[in-house]
C-alpha cells in the first residue's frame, strides 16, 4: 500500500519537479537580481523603460506621456510599455531590488508557457509523460527561451498554448465559455504588448471553424447519423462564438487598443506612401498620377481630379502607365522602405536543421562562431537556435500527417507547415528560383514574392503593418511540441528504425565535416560587434552538436529496445524520454539566456556623471540629439574577440545613451526609437541631421551627443545656445512641445516640467501663431493666463494634421502663462471599458464557483 502511494505521488508530481527544477536552475540568478539579460532589446529598451514606468507609479503618477523621448509620446499607446498588463504587478513588490523584479517578470512566463502546453497536450489525449515532454520542449526551446531578449514576444508565447487550446475546445465542443476563455488569453497578449499573435490566433480560429464546417458538411452528405444539426447552423453558432471571443478581447484590452489605434494613425507603418497590399492599389492609382504630374511638371490634354483633396491637375496619358508601373513595383518588386523593414529577421529555411542538431548554425555571441552567416541570403538573426530536443523532433516527425482520420495530428501538422513556411519571410518562391537560376535568368521580382508571408501581407487587412516574420516560428514550435507529446504513448513508441536512420545520417554528417567544410568556413565574414570569425570554435561546436545528438539517440534506442523486451513499469520508461529531452535541451540552450551581472546596469558611467554635473548647474532638462541609427560599435570590436563582449556592448550602449538608457537621468533624447515611429519624428530628425548639430538649439540650453570619427567616443562635445539662436531655427521645448519662432520676437521661460504637465511663461509681441512642434494629439489641452490682466481662458490649441503639429494662437501681444495638460479621452474610455470588463468577468467567475460548490 505504501509503495502504491509513492508511485502515485511520483506519477502526479514528477512533471512539476522536472520542469520546476530546470526553471530554477536556469533563472535563479535572474530572480535573485544577480544577473540580468544583457542582449538586444531586453537590455537597451525594456529594462530601462520598465524601470522608468515603475518610478512613475512609485511617485504616484499615471505614466500617460513620456516627455523624455523625441517630442514625447503617449506611453500606454506604445505596446512595448505594457503598462496595464496584469503580470506587471510583480514590479509593485518593491521590497525586492529592481533587477530581481525584472528577472522574475521574465522568468515567470516560462512556467506559464509550460503549463499551457501541458494542459493543451492533455486535452489532445497525451499521457503525463507526453504532456511533460511537450511542455518542456516548447517552454525551454530556443524559439521561446530566447524571447527573454524581446520581452513582449515572450509574454505572447507564454499565453499562446492557452489561447489555442481554448480555440480547439471552442471548435470541438461548441461551448461559449471557451470563446470567453480564448478572449481573455488574447487580451493578455495585447496588454502584454504583442497584438500580432492575437491576429494569428484569430486566423487559426477562423481556419479551424472553416475546416470543421467542411468536415461536417462532407459527413452530412454521406450520412445523417453523426451530426443532428445542420452544418450551416453549426457554422452560424461558431461564427457567433468567434464574435464573442473578439468582443471579450476588445473589452478587456480596450485600455491598450484605443490609445494605440489613435497613435498609430501618425505612423508610416499604418499609412504607407505606396501600395503595400491589394487593398491599397486603388488609393495608390488615384494618388500617384497627381504626384508624378507635379514632380515632372507635365502639361497636356485632360483635366481630372484625384484623391480626397479633389485638386485639378494636368495629366499626360503616360502618367497613368507610370503610376501603374510604380504600384506593380511596390507589390512585386524588391522590398524598400517600410516593406523592407517588415521582412527583416526572416527565418532562413536551412535553420530547420537546428531542430535536429543543437546550435547547428553556430553561436553568434559572445564569440562569433556562426558559420551559417556565409550561406546564401543569410539575414539578421532573430533566434540563434530553434532547437527543442532531438527526440521531440523525431517523435513529431513520426506523427506528421497532412491528411487522414487522425484529426489532431492533421491539425497540428498543418499548423506547423503553414507557420514554418510563413516564418521564412522574404525567402519566397522567387528567392528559391534565383538561387538555382543563372545570373542572366534571375527574376526581376522581389525575393519575397511567392512566399506565405508575402501572400499574407498582400491579402490580410493591415497585416503589412507587422514585421519580423521569424516571430511566427513560435507557433510552429508549439505544433512540433504537441505532435511529439501526443505521439509519446505507452504502446506507440517510435520504432528503432527511425532512431537508427537518424543516427546514420548524423554519422555521415559528422564524417562529412572533414571534407570540404573548411572551404565554407573561409567565406565567413567578421562581425563588427562580436569580432573575427572563430573557425576552430565553430568546427568544435559542430562536433559537439553531432555527438550530443548521437548520444541522445543511442540512449533512446536502448530504452525502446528494453521496452520491447519487457512490459514492466512502462511509465518509468516514458519518464526517461522526458528526462533525457530535458537534459538535452538545457545543455544546448542555456547559453541563450545571455545574462550579464546586474551591476553593469546599475553602475554609474562617466557619461552619467557628466550629465548629472550639467543638470546640477541648470534648472531645465538637458536635451540631447542622437542619430536614430548612430549605434555603431567601436572599430576594435571587429578585430578582437572577447568572452565578455555582452558586458562591453551593454556598457557601450549605456555610455552612448542608446534608447532608452537616458531615462534614468531625466534627459530629453531626440532619436529614441519606438515601436510606432511617426512621420513627424523622422521628418524632423532628417532636418536636424541635414542642418548639422551646430543648428540645434533649445530653451536656454542644448546638449548634443556627437560621435568621434573613430565612433568610439561620446558626449565629448557639449554645445550651449544661451541666446536662443537665430529666429528661424527649431527651438526645443522639453516634453513634446517645441517652439518655432516665425517673424515675431518672443521671450519664454520653462516654469514647470512634469510627466503630463508643462508650464511656460512667454512674451508675445504679435504676429503669426506659436507653433507647437508636437504630434497633433487631441489629448493635449492648454490654458492661457494673461499676466497683465489676470484673466484665464482655454487656449486656442489647433491641431494641424497636415504638419503633424499643434498651433497655439494668441489674441494680442502681451505676457502669458500657458499650462499644457495631457488628458487623452481615448485612454479614459478604454480604462472604463476594461475595468468594467475585468470586474464583470471576476464576478462571473465567483458566481460560477459558488454554483458549483453548492451543487457538489
Amino acid at each position: 500500500m505504501i509503495q502504491a502511494k509513492q508511485e502515485t505521488w511520483i506519477q502526479r508530481f514528477w512533471p512539476l519537479l522536472l520542469i520546476g527544477g530546470a526553471w530554477l536552475w536556469l533563472f535563479w540568478p535572474m530572480m535573485t537580481g544577480q544577473a540580468v539579460v544583457g542582449f538586444r532589446d531586453s537590455a537597451s529598451l525594456y529594462y530601462p523603460y520598465f524601470k522608468w514606468i515603475d518610478a512613475q507609479w512609485a511617485a504616484g503618477n499615471i505614466p500617460l506621456w513620456n516627455p523624455y523621448c523625441n517630442w514625447g509620446y503617449p506611453v500606454v499607446a506604445d505596446g512595448t510599455s505594457s503598462v496595464f498588463y496584469p503580470g506587471k504587478l510583480i514590479f509593485f513588490c518593491r521590497f525586492l531590488s529592481y533587477p530581481a523584479r525584472y528577472g522574475i517578470y521574465l522568468a515567470i512566463h516560462i512556467p506559464i508557457a509550460a503549463a499551457g502546453t501541458y494542459w493543451f497536450a492533455r486535452t489532445l489525449k497525451a499521457n503525463r509523460a507526453g504532456a511533460t515532454l511537450a511542455a518542456f520542449s516548447f517552454a525551454f526551446g530556443g524559439s521561446v527561451l530566447f524571447q527573454v531578449t524581446n520581452v513582449i514576444y515572450l509574454v505572447s508565447a507564454a499565453w499562446l498554448p492557452f489561447a489555442l487550446c481554448c480555440v480547439w475546445k471552442m471548435t470541438k465542443t461548441g461551448k461559449s465559455k471557451w470563446a470567453v476563455a480564448a478572449g481573455v488569453c488574447c487580451a493578455l497578449m495585447i496588454l502584454g504588448g504583442d497584438p500580432q499573435m492575437v491576429y494569428h490566433v484569430g486566423l487559426i480560429a477562423v481556419a479551424s471553424i472553416v475546416g470543421e464546417f467542411l468536415r461536417r458538411r462532407r459527413r452530412r452528405l454521406r450520412t445523417t447519423s453523426e451530426f443532428k444539426s445542420s452544418p450551416y447552423r453549426w457554422l452560424l453558432k461558431s461564427s457567433l462564438r468567434l464574435a464573442l471571443m473578439v468582443l471579450v478581447t476588445s473589452t478587456l484590452a480596450a485600455v491598450q487598443i484605443l490609445p494605440t489605434y489613435v497613435w498609430a494613425k501618425h505612423s508610416e507603418r499604418t499609412n504607407p506612401r505606396s501600395a503595400v497590399n491589394i487593398y491599397s492599389v486603388f488609393h495608390s492609382l488615384t494618388q500617384l498620377p497627381q504626384k508624378i504630374a507635379d514632380e515632372s511638371n507635365l502639361t497636356l490634354q485632360t483635366r481630372t481630379s484625384f484623391g480626397p483633396n479633389r485638386q485639378n491637375v494636368k495629366l499626360d496619358p503616360t502618367t497613368f502607365g507610370k503610376a501603374a508601373d510604380t504600384v506593380t513595383q511596390s507589390l512585386l518588386g524588391p522590398p524598400v522602405g517600410i516593406v523592407d523593414h517588415a521582412y527583416q529577421f526572416s527565418q532562413p529555411p536551412w535553420t530547420l536543421a537546428e531542430l535536429f542538431w543543437p546550435n547547428f548554425s553556430g553561436k553568434p555571441f559572445p564569440i562569433h562562431q556562426r558559420w551559417a552567416s556565409s550561406l546564401p541570403g543569410a539575414d539578421r538573426v532573430w533566434v540563434p537556435s530553434i532547437f527543442m530536443g532531438t527526440l521531440v523532433v523525431l517523435l513529431a516527425l513520426f506523427g506528421f500527417r497532412l491528411w487522414g482520420r487522425r484529426r489532431k495530428q492533421v491539425w497540428l501538422s498543418w499548423l506547423f507547415l503553414f507557420f514554418a513556411m510563413a516564418s521564412f519571410g522574404w525567402y519566397g518562391a522567387v528567392w528559391v528560383f534565383n538561387e538555382f537560376a543563372s545570373v542572366e535568368n534571375q527574376s526581376q521580382f522581389g525575393s519575397q514574392v511567392g512566399g506565405i508571408y508575402w501572400l499574407m501581407s498582400m491579402v490580410l487587412p493591415k497585416y503589412f503593418a507587422f514585421r519580423y516574420p521569424a516571430k511566427l516560428f513560435v507557433i510552429a514550435s508549439l505544433a512540433v511540441a504537441l505532435l511529439a507529446g501526443t505521439n509519446l504513448r505507452s504502446f506507440r513508441l517510435p520504432s528503432i528504425k527511425m532512431f537508427c536512420a537518424f543516427s546514420a545520417v548524423t554519422l555521415v554528417a559528422l564524417v562529412g565535416l572533414n571534407f570540404g567544410f573548411k572551404d565554407q568556413l573561409n567565406r565567413c565574414l567578421d562581425d563588427p560587434m562580436f569580432g573575427p570569425f572563430d573557425s576552430e570554435g565553430a568546427i568544435r561546436a559542430l562536433y559537439v552538436s553531432m555527438i550530443q545528438s548521437l548520444l541522445i539517440t543511442s540512449v533512446s534506442i536502448g530504452i525502446v529496445w528494453f521496452r520491447k523486451q519487457t512490459s514492466n513499469q512502462p511509465h518509468r520508461l516514458l519518464f526517461l524520454f522526458a528526462a533525457i529531452t530535458a537534459v538535452d535541451i538545457i545543455v544546448a540552450n542555456s547559453w541563450l539566456l545571455s545574462t550579464v551581472s546586474s551591476s553593469a546596469f546599475e553602475s554609474r558611467t562617466k557619461v552619467h556623471a557628466e550629465l548629472a554635473q550639467l543638470q546640477s548647474d541648470r534648472d531645465q532638462p538637458i536635451i540631447i540629439f542622437r542619430k536614430r541609427y548612430g549605434d555603431l560599435s567601436p572599430l576594435e570590436w571587429g578585430t578582437k574577440s572577447s568572452p565578455h563582449r555582452l558586458s562591453e556592448v551593454l556598457k557601450w550602449q549605456r555610455e552612448t545613451l542608446y534608447p532608452k538608457h537616458h531615462l534614468d537621468d531625466d534627459v530629453v533624447l531626440f532619436g529614441s526609437f519606438s515601436s510606432i515611429w511617426p512621420f513627424a519624428y523622422q521628418r524632423d530628425l532628417n532636418d536636424i541631421e541635414s542642418f548639422g548639430s551646430e543648428h540645434f538649439g533649445a530653451i536656454g540650453i542644448a546638449a548634443t551627443v556627437q560621435m568621434s570619427d573613430e565612433k568610439s567616443k561620446v558626449l565629448r562635445t557639449i554645445e550651449f545656445d544661451k541666446e536662443g539662436g537665430p529666429s528661424w531655427l527649431v527651438k526645443w521645448f522639453p516634453g513634446s512641445i517645441g517652439l518655432v519662432q516665425s517673424t515675431f520676437p518672443t521671450g519664454y521661460r520653462l516654469e514647470e516640467f512634469g510627466l503630463n504637465r508643462f508650464v511656460l511663461e512667454i512674451k508675445v509681441a504679435g504676429g503669426p501663431p506659436l507653433i507647437c512642434r508636437s504630434i497633433a494629439d487631441n489629448g493635449w489641452t492648454a490654458t492661457i493666463h494673461d499676466l497683465s490682466t489676470g484673466t484665464t481662458k482655454p487656449a486656442n490649441l489647433v491641431a494641424e494634421p497636415k504638419w503633424d503639429s499643434m498651433h497655439l494662437y494668441f489674441d494680442k501681444a502681451g505676457e502669458y502663462r500657458v499650462e499644457f495638460e495631457y488628458n487623452p479621452i481615448e485612454f479614459w474610455i478604454g480604462a472604463w471599458v476594461s475595468s468594467i470588463g475585468w470586474l464583470g468577468g471576476s464576478l462571473y467567475c465567483v458566481a460560477l464557483l459558488r454554483r458549483r460548490k453548492s451543487v457538489s
